[in-house]
């Protein structure tokens, strides 16, 4: 059996694989390709993403793709200029003209100064995109609160008795979380009345 669906893959092992990477945690057999498991995954993301009642998971994900991207690059380019004082390679410069830093009418000492300069300038961009992601953790402060603590409260919330969380699907997670937050809403609107 491969999970292929939010309606069949448990939400622990959801958060399992979300945290881990571990595709292979998708199916019990081990058999699978990993386009196969890279799919289902994919899957899975689309339908989790569709129906997350946290809109704002999607906008941390990809602020914290980004910040990780340009520090990769950063560091790659940092890396290419360093060697490239010492031999002249072609490969490396061929991955500097990829980044589009293209030597000009300059000498070779004063191109790898201006990509150095132009280079560090990607700091201003990274602090953008992480002062963007702290505002998202400032706006909704993360508390630590495990998985089986979560899904017992909104259940109580939402009036539905016991739950094994370790059987709920991500589906029943989903939904349980979006009518536990709607009563948790009514309820604040009942006290403001």
């Amino acid at each position: 059996m491969i999970y292929d669906s939010i309606d069949v893959i448990p939400a622990k092992l959801f958060f399992k694989v979300l945290e881990t990477g571990k595709l292979s945690l998708l199916s019990a057999k081990n058999e699978l390709s990993k386009e196969k498991l890279a799919q289902a995954w994919s899957n899975i993301i689309d339908e989790y993403e569709s129906q997350d009642p946290d809109k704002d998971s999607k906008k941390r994900l990809q602020l914290s793709t980004q910040i990780e991207v340009y520090k990769s690059r950063m560091k790659l380019v940092s890396y290419a200029v360093s060697a490239l004082r010492i031999i002249k390679d072609e490969e490396l410069i061929e991955l500097l003209k990829s980044y589009k830093y293209k030597q000009t009418n300059e000498s070779f000492n004063d191109f790898l100064d201006r990509v150095e300069r132009e280079n560090s300038n990607e700091k201003v961009r990274i602090s953008k995109y992480e002062a963007q992601l702290e505002q998202l953790e400032i706006d909704e402060p993360n508390e630590n609160t495990s998985f089986d603590e979560v899904v017992i409260s909104f259940s109580v919330i939402a009036g539905t008795g016991f739950i094994d969380t370790n059987k709920i699907t991500l589906s029943q997670y989903l939904a349980l979380i979006k009518v536990g937050s709607q009563k948790i809403k009514a309820l604040e609107e009942d006290v403001e009345r």
